[in-house]
């Protein structure tokens, strides 16, 4: 049984430009922002009650990161969705 969502990756192609839709659009705001150097992205972490949203950017053109990740063209793209995690009981 799922008991919550855990975080939902979105990629972008600019942490700090994504971030702002966010806090103009639906009033969330940017709490944090990690560098993940063995993985090249950069990851902004923008809470909604016990979920995350995780802004997912390469941080170089040699991301080992999956091509899935890449960004679809706009700051923020719903479509690039492809990562959930679930909490299980």
């Amino acid at each position: 049984m799922v008991k919550r969502v855990s975080h939902i990756a979105i990629a972008v192609s600019n942490v700090e430009e994504a971030a702002k839709f966010y806090e103009e659009k639906l009033g969330l705001k940017l709490v944090g922002r990690e560098d993940v150097a063995g993985s090249k992205v950069t990851v902004g972490f923008i809470p909604v009650g016990e979920t995350r949203i995780e802004l997912v950017q390469p941080a170089a053109s040699d991301s080992p990161s999956p091509s899935s990740l890449r960004p679809a063209g706009r700051a923020c793209s719903m479509s690039a969705s492809r990562s959930m995690t679930w909490r299980l009981s």
